[in-house]
């Protein structure tokens, strides 16, 4: 009981002692208190750090008689199991003395017990009070709870000393920056109206410190504008708790005029009334005469900047623009709400961007001048235009950077005439040293001041050891050569000269361009030895063919108009061949361009070999070969009858086989021939005329002469109109399908040809065997079929609608020509589309000269037309290239005998038996069978006979226009006609 009583009034003394004590003082007192009023024998406080892992000694002491100890600074708690545990569980923990006090605690001679109580605040363990003692003293429940209240009575005035420090510091620190920002405090009560002012507020209104002032007056300070508002301001705020801020005028009690700062809130009593009116009171005078002068000074810079023609801007000291003046803005079309920060950069060129923006970041960062060249917005030309930043950074007292000025310049004239120089200087440097020409420069000493590349390879010498060296010291051979004479006059005289001379060291010719300049010579050179050496050559190649050495063309066509330009003077008769190799092309594409060569060489050996006085022969190109005759007799008849006989003799002598010439063939030519007239002829027009002569022979059959005769000429004129006039007549639809029809043994119409007819608006109708070959040679036959098979659809679409086909068949013709070409397929089945008409009523009849071409290609466009129900006559059978093994393969559906065989049956044999023939062998194949041609009642009985049962003839109709067709169709119907009939 004794022990517990001790133990308050020390407990109670403690927390006395406390009070105004310092944190020092009480960690001794703490220590000590273990000590004498605990009776333990050694005591030790330590302050943990937060992360638990270490706590600070703060005071140690043993009793009286025990060894001293030298207490360590800190001890590493984490190693401490006992103080582990003491602060996970919050309440003492009892145990041996800790290893890492072993050294500290050597002293003792007997082993310590130790008590660990920690020293708990509400939300850590702010430190652990070790106490040490005998292991044969007992602990009892009293010192245990002894020793938690001293931890709690320690923590409890730890915690209040710390914070009235804390509340000194702050009150210490809220009065300097009151003194430095002329802050002060003050507060109003509006029962009493007494007004209480810090001693900063009173320093403020030059009043002596703890002066005490009414309302009335304290407002007398307040010039009387701003009166009446403060009064309002403080009312309310006592009133309805309203805050204000407010800025006004006063007079100080020295007279002074002052601009102060007012702020009040409202402060709240137990029943929520307004208690008091408290606030902050600020001289801030000094910062509007500042900010005024900061802003005329703005003024000023803005004026001045606004003044200047360049771009003038700043920035903060991060880099962010806040100023640029009006001529950035006039200049790029940039708005104050988008420039600030990094808006400017909108105005940037975009390929400038990134680099002006890396070079800014980099001077910010480093704080170095910023300097570039860059591209910005011009919105008035509505392109850009060069311009040079540059920027300083202006630092404070403590040489830190705040601020950024920069100036922006236009260099964009002189920036596009760097570019323009450079580019000038680099493209001539980079033109001298490609041209192929040699090219050098001499001063007025005759010394070399450029050499290019070319210079070096054409005169083999290094630029290195002729460069600020005379040439004549480079080229010491010169000395006393005409080409010194040239250089020396063109340097004298000041005029140009060319020259070509001969440099014999290295068996050279060169060509020189030398020029005069202000600064000495300019000279061009090349080598013009091939030249100079390939004269002759060139002249041998400009008349000559190089592969059969007979004279060409330009050489042949210069003696032509020399024969005639002298026959003008002295009449004399000449002639001229064309001679043109039959199938040539088929024998260079089947044996080869080598074996072609080959017989053109041999060709133009045998023609030399031909011994004729006045004999010319010359190859034109290609397999086209000439011969000039001169000295023809003076009688035409003789000189024509002289012409053909020496080309006969030409056609006999290319006839015969080559075999000595191991080519082992047998060719034949063509050769269309002319006399030249001598009244007045022309280069020109012989050769049209030979040309025609060559074209006849051609066309009959080749492998013969042809001479030249006016009816040519007229055939050619009727073939070029021909050509004209097709293209119109298809654009102006004269081409017109008639129709012939297709009738049975009974007499039936079962279907029709349609045949086409050119109406010529003056020449009226044209035969198809005028215009067709034609059509054919030029490929207009395509867009001539097309149009064709698109009027025959068109007229059987209407037929159908007025149901006059009755089921029949329309065929149309088309050439192989047509149907070879690529979209033949599309191109029918989009005018069968299109015209909505049943594929099944169309025919298309093809000739057996399908067969020339590929096979597979020709049964695969005939077998996808005939899936859609077209099908399929081969016209003129027998007359062709027909095979019966071609013929099995095509989808065909009838055979048609060509009116050849039909026309004198039944009485010629030959066509009996070619006929019976055609019929059986369609038979036999499944095909229906037509018969052309047919014209009289006694060849269609015969046909019915062998078993033919569909005719085709003037017996029965000639082709005619559609409404005549019609009108046949309707009579064959009408009863009363077919009995007259």
């Amino acid at each position: 009981m004794a022990f517990h009583t001790r133990l308050q009034a020390a407990l109670a003394a403690f927390g006395r002692a406390g009070q105004g004590a310092s944190l020092e003082e009480l960690y001794r007192q703490t220590v000590e208190l273990a000590i004498d009023a605990l009776g333990f024998e050694a005591a030790l406080l330590i302050e943990v750090q937060s992360s638990n892992e270490e706590g600070n000694v703060v005071a140690g002491i043993t009793s009286t008689g025990q060894p001293d100890v030298h207490w360590p600074d800190a001890l590493p708690l984490s190693r401490d199991n006992l103080a582990r545990l003491a602060m996970e569980r919050g309440e003492p923990a009892i145990g041996e003395l800790p290893p890492l006090l072993d050294e500290t605690m050597k002293g003792w001679t007997q082993p310590l017990q130790t008590l660990c109580i920690p020293v708990n605040e509400p939300d850590r363990c702010w430190g652990l009070l070790y106490v040490f003692q005998s292991d044969q003293v007992i602990l009892s429940e009293a010192c245990l709870q002894g020793l938690s209240s001293l931890a709690d009575t320690l923590a409890s005035a730890t915690r209040r000393e710390r914070d009235q420090r804390e509340m000194r510091q702050a009150d210490h620190l809220r009065l300097i920056a009151g003194r430095a920002a002329n802050l002060g405090g003050w507060s109003y009560d509006p029962h009493s109206t007494e007004v209480h002012w810090s001693d900063e507020v009173c320093a403020i209104h030059e009043l002596p410190s703890g002066c005490r002032l009414t309302g009335e007056e304290a407002l007398s300070f307040y010039l009387p504008e701003y009166r009446e508002r403060i009064v309002s301001l403080v009312e309310a705020c006592a009133r309805a708790g309203m805050s204000f801020d407010e800025e006004a005028e006063i007079l100080t009690a020295m007279g002074n005029r002052r601009q102060v700062r007012v702020i009040g809130n409202a402060v709240s009593g137990t029943s929520n009334d307004v208690r008091e009116v408290q606030g902050a009171f600020q001289d801030i005078t000094d910062q509007r005469h500042i900010e005024k002068r900061l802003a005329r000074s703005h003024e000023q810079f803005r004026q001045l900047s606004d003044a200047m023609p360049g771009i003038v801007w700043t920035a903060d000291k991060n880099g962010q623009l806040d100023y640029a003046n009006r001529r950035f803005h006039a200049i790029t079309g940039i708005t104050n709400d988008v420039f600030p920060g990094d808006g400017w950069v909108h105005a940037l060129h975009p390929d400038d961007v990134v680099r002006c923006m890396e070079e800014w970041r980099n001077s910010i960062t480093k704080q170095e001048p910023y300097d570039i060249d860059f591209r910005l917005y011009h919105k008035s030309e509505d392109d850009y235009r060069w311009y040079r930043v540059n920027a300083d950074p202006v630092r404070d007292e403590q040489g830190q950077v705040y601020k950024w000025y920069g100036s922006t310049l236009d260099i964009h004239d002189r920036k596009v005439l760097e570019e323009e120089l450079t580019q000038a200087a680099d493209t001539l440097s980079r033109t001298l040293e490609s041209i192929t020409d040699g090219f050098f420069t001499l001063d007025r000493n005759w010394n070399f001041t450029y050499f290019n590349l070319e210079a070096e390879h054409l005169l083999r010498k290094s630029r290195d050891k002729v460069l600020n060296r005379s040439i004549w010291q480079v080229f010491p051979e010169l000395s006393g050569s005409e080409l010194e004479k040239r250089y020396r006059r063109a340097m004298a005289e000041c005029i140009s000269l060319t020259s070509e001379q001969y440099y014999a060291p290295l068996d050279t010719w060169f060509e020189n361009h030398i020029y005069p300049t202000e600064e000495g010579l300019t000279v061009y050179f090349r080598d013009v030895t091939e030249r100079k050496r390939s004269a002759d050559k060139i002249e041998f190649l400009a008349y000559q063919d190089p592969m059969t050495h007979l004279p060409n063309r330009r050489l042949f066509q210069e003696r032509l108009e020399r024969i005639i330009a002298t026959s003008q003077e002295a009449p004399a008769n000449a002639g001229v061949m064309l001679i043109d190799l039959d199938h040539f092309k088929v024998l260079n594409d089947t044996l080869g361009h080598s074996r072609g060569d080959q017989l053109l060489k041999a060709v133009a050996r045998r023609l030399e070999s031909l011994e004729e006085e006045g004999f010319h022969t010359a190859r034109l190109g290609g397999d086209e070969f000439a011969i000039l005759l001169e000295h023809l007799p003076p009688s035409l008849e003789e000189a024509a009858f002289r012409l053909k006989r020496v080309a006969e003799k030409v056609l006999a002598l290319l006839g015969k086989p080559y075999e000595s010439e191991n080519l082992g063939l047998q060719r034949t030519c063509s050769i269309g021939i002319t006399l030249v007239d001598p009244e007045g002829d022309s280069m020109e027009e012989v050769m049209k005329r030979v040309d025609l002569a060559l074209y006849d022979v051609k066309h009959r059959g080749r492998n013969a002469v042809s001479l030249f005769d006016p009816d040519l000429q007229a055939e050619a004129n009727a073939r070029a109109w021909l050509e004209r006039n097709i293209p119109a007549g298809i654009k102006t639809n004269e081409f017109i399908p008639y129709y012939q029809p297709k009738m049975d043994s009974e007499g039936r119409c079962v279907g029709a040809e349609a045949l086409l007819r050119w109406i010529h608006h003056e020449r009226g109708v044209i035969s198809p065997g005028e215009f067709i070959p034609i059509a054919e040679e030029t490929g207009l036959i395509n867009a001539l079929g097309q149009s064709v098979l698109r009027q025959v659809c068109a007229q059987m679409a209407h037929w159908t609608k007025l149901d006059a086909l009755d089921g029949m068949a329309i065929s149309v013709n088309i050439s192989a020509r047509q149907f070879h070409e690529r979209g033949f397929v599309d191109e029918v089945i989009t005018i069968v589309e299109e015209t909505g008409i049943d594929p099944a009523r169309l025919q298309l009849e093809v000739t057996e000269t399908l067969l020339l071409d590929d096979m597979n290609q020709t049964v695969e466009k005939m077998s996808a037309l005939r899936n859609l129900g077209i099908s399929f006559a081969l016209d003129d059978f027998g007359t062709g290239y027909s095979s019966l093994a071609y013929l099995k393969q095509l989808p065909l559906d009838v055979l048609k005998i060509d009116q050849g065989f039909v026309q004198d049956l039944p009485d010629d044999s030959n066509d009996v038996a070619i006929v019976q023939t055609i019929i059986a062998l369609a038979h036999s194949l499944g095909l229906d069978v037509l018969a052309e041609g047919v014209e009289t009642a006694e060849v269609q009985d015969f046909l019915i006979q062998e078993g033919c049962r569909v005719f085709q003839g003037y017996l029965y109709s000639r082709p005619v226009p559609a409404e005549d067709f019609e009108r046949y169709l309707q009579n064959l119907d009408d009863p009363a006609n077919s009995k007259s009939e």
